[in-house]
């Protein structure tokens, strides 16, 4: 049902690194500029997008336009891909109703399904990671998460958390083995790479694309962003980029720049939370600095918030949380398929899922959770209804800082509950 739907641009970047990896010589995929698509994911992607890419030539799929042989090609290998993570929930003894809920979270239907990307087999390996860990098998869990890191450097963001394991719970003796073997295994995977190391940086970290994305995450920053507008607003100022919805250096109006280094500091600062006794459960360490890291991060994607989220559902042990959590990023994440003939599709698709999962885990929300819920749904219909009928075509960028808001309030209170969970709440290692 959902091949023929809607994909977005990334659909055409993954066509265009099999193209690039299939192509041209290894030393120059990450130097292939025939497209605006260039390759940024770390070698490890590339080597999946060259194998998908020679199947794709050996079943004669045209690799340079996008034609419904190449559209199902795609589709097939991210649903053939997912079977990791469908393998990682499985491991969980929940009933056949808990596990389908986790292994098809609404988010990952919308991103990877619809929208289109590879994130269900990269979901796999981090539960993977997470269940060696639980298990005190540390090196195993090392050199899985090395892997991860090279197929998707966005795995960063639970890299202090791990430390903070590593740390609380191996000797040095131990410590300075694993270091040495995951290195190794680091250094292997790039080793074809060895005189693009620096070039391989540049594509990883593009810190000129500024602090948001074309359209905001629902993090810290879009609060911040929209503070600005209206400072821009009260004191006749329009100098901001904010909001121009093209990916570039950001400019404020008001308040004062942001850059790198600040992001990096104010990470820091609240990773260093994760050294406190209380955090010794895996998934919630996890889940907390990846939520730091989305809500104070730097060009940080909407589509990442799916990291916390998938960490919370495994476990589910705050389950009126994580439906509030899932519920609302999904509304969130609904510009991502801003076509009118999929939008009504989704928001079913939305509903039917969070009923599923209201009735299996007898949810009980309060009278303001059940408000907040209300408001996403009033943000639905304004984009749906109202904004053209008021606006004409004019503040077309208007629902989705509406979107963006009111998933980030929600998220800056999600964090601050995770970190304030009791000692009593978190289980220990096993």
């Amino acid at each position: 049902m959902l091949i023929n739907l809607y994909y977005s641009t990334d659909f055409d970047v993954h066509r265009n690194w099999m193209r690039i990896t299939t192509e041209q010589p290894i030393n120059q995929w990450y130097y292939d500029e025939q497209s605006i698509w260039t390759l940024d994911y770390p070698p490890l992607f590339a080597y999946l997008e060259y194998l998908f890419g020679k199947i794709a030539i050996l079943i004669g799929i045209d690799l340079y336009n996008i034609t419904d042989s190449l559209v199902w090609f795609q589709r097939i290998t991210v649903i053939a891909s997912e079977f990791l993570y469908f393998f990682a929930v499985k491991k969980q003894q929940k009933s056949f109703t808990k596990q389908f809920i986790d292994m098809i979270p609404f988010g990952c239907l919308l991103i990877d399904n619809i929208h289109f990307q590879y994130n269900g087999f990269l979901y796999g390996i981090l539960l993977f990671i997470c269940y060696k860990l639980q298990q005190q098998q540390y090196l195993q869990a090392s050199l899985l998460y090395v892997i991860l890191l090279s197929f998707k450097h966005i795995y960063i963001y639970v890299l202090p958390a791990f430390g903070v394991i590593l740390l609380k719970n191996c000797q040095i003796k131990q410590i300075i083995t694993i270091g040495i073997l995951s290195m190794s295994l680091l250094l292997f995977i790039f080793l074809p790479f060895y005189q693009d190391i620096f070039q391989i940086l540049k594509r990883l970290f593009p810190f000129q694309r500024g602090l948001v994305h074309a359209y905001w995450a629902q993090n810290f920053w879009s609060i911040y962003c929209t503070a600005d507008k209206i400072l821009g607003i009260v004191f006749k100022i329009n100098k901001a980029s904010t909001a121009s919805g093209v990916v570039q250096e950001t400019i404020f109006n008001v308040l004062p720049t942001i850059g790198n280094v600040t992001t990096l500091i104010i990470i820091g600062s609240f990773c260093l939370l994760l050294f406190r006794k209380k955090y010794k459960n895996v998934y919630d360490i996890f889940t907390i600095s990846s939520l730091i890291f989305f809500n104070f991060g730097y060009h940080v994607h909407e589509k990442a918030v799916m990291i916390p989220i998938i960490l919370q559902f495994v476990q589910m042990k705050n389950p009126n949380l994580i439906f509030m959590a899932s519920f609302i990023n999904g509304i969130a994440l609904l510009p991502l398929i801003p076509t009118s003939y999929e939008q009504p599709i989704l928001i079913i698709l939305l509903i039917i899922f969070h009923i599923i999962f209201y009735a299996e885990y007898q949810i009980k929300l309060n009278y303001t959770e059940k408000l907040y819920l209300f408001i996403g749904g009033l943000v639905i219909v304004y984009d749906r209804l109202f904004h053209h009928l008021l606006f004409g075509g004019k503040l077309e960028f208007l629902p989705l800082i509406m979107y963006s808001l009111y998933g980030s309030l929600f998220n800056q209170y999600w964090l601050i509950k995770q970190i304030r969970q009791k000692d009593d709440y978190y289980v220990k290692l096993c």
